[in-house]
Parts: C-alpha cells; sequence; structure tokens
C-alpha cells in the first residue's frame, strides 16, 4: 500500500498502511520519498500484526479531488486470506456532508472493491466531506469497523505558460 499526501497545516496526522507478509518474515524495511521541494517529519513508526484478519483493512482513496476529472475512485482492500468473504457479502460506500449522504453505492464485496462516484456530487470547493466504506454481510450486519476518510473538491487550475 502506498499513498500520496499533501499537507500543509503544520500539524501531525496519522497515516496507517497495511502489508500482508509472509509469516517466516524477520525483517521490514521502510522507505520514504520527497518528489520535489520540501521536508518530510516522522515519528512514532511502529510494525506489528493487526487485530483482526477478516475485516475491511484499508480505505484507499486521494484527499483531493480535481474539477478535470468528473469521477473519482475509492478502493476497499479486504484481507481474505484467512477468512474468505461470505456469499452475498458487500462494501458500502457513501459520501458524506456532515451527517448527510450525498452519494452512495453498495458494491459486491472483493479483495479489492473499487468504487467510482461523481466528484460534482462535493458542491463546495476546499471543505471536507467524509468518504466511508463499510464492509457488512448479506443480512446488512457489519463486519468490521467503519473506514473514513476526509476529501476534499478542488478547483483545477492550469497554468499559464506566458508565466
Amino acid at each position: 500500500a502506498s499513498g500520496n499526501y499533501l499537507f500543509d497545516d503544520n500539524e501531525w496526522h496519522k497515516i496507517n498502511f497495511v502489508f500482508n507478509v509472509n509469516s517466516l518474515t524477520t525483517r521490514i524495511g521502510l522507505l520514504i520519498r520527497l518528489r520535489g521541494a520540501g521536508e518530510i517529519y516522522y515519528d512514532d513508526v511502529t510494525f506489528g500484526p493487526i487485530e483482526s484478519t477478516a475485516e475491511l483493512m484499508v480505505l484507499d482513496a486521494n484527499t483531493f479531488f480535481y474539477t478535470d476529472h468528473e469521477t473519482g475512485t475509492a478502493k476497499a482492500m479486504i484481507d481474505n486470506s484467512k477468512t474468505p468473504i461470505p456469499e452475498g457479502a458487500y462494501v458500502e460506500f457513501a459520501i458524506k456532508d456532515g451527517s448527510r449522504v450525498i452519494e452512495t453505492e453498495n458494491l459486491p464485496a472483493k479483495r479489492n472493491t473499487v468504487w467510482e462516484f461523481s466528484v460534482m456530487s462535493m458542491k463546495e470547493m476546499k471543505r471536507p466531506y467524509i468518504l466511508e466504506a463499510t464492509y457488512k454481510a448479506a443480512d446488512g450486519s457489519v463486519l468490521a469497523p467503519v473506514k473514513t476518510n476526509e476529501i476534499y473538491k478542488n478547483l483545477y487550475e492550469t497554468e499559464s505558460l506566458n508565466s
């Protein structure tokens, strides 16, 4: 798993990555890269087993969605290496404005369940919306904790060639 993050608020942000590794693994290397100018600070890096092997483990999506693309994507990655995905299970995706759902869709659960949503459903620029994914059994019971990301709609601005 990897991600691109842009934070310019001088605050610490928790970032989690989940990897499946062989049970015989004795060493893990961490490579942090910076492309372009800037600085990276990190603290409290930990490695260890996760609590559950059958839950929705990662909700992967960009933080910023630009108006030059009408659709955005989110991916829910489920670890089914020890517990198979139950028949009829699904991932319920939603974009929320506070507690109000502005777009939602249920998709059959797969190891990688991908949702395409309308960037245009987020009406306001540069304000937080909540992207949410919930892994559910066929009867609607929740199989894992709800995962959320804060997302934003931004105006795509091209740079002038004359500047």
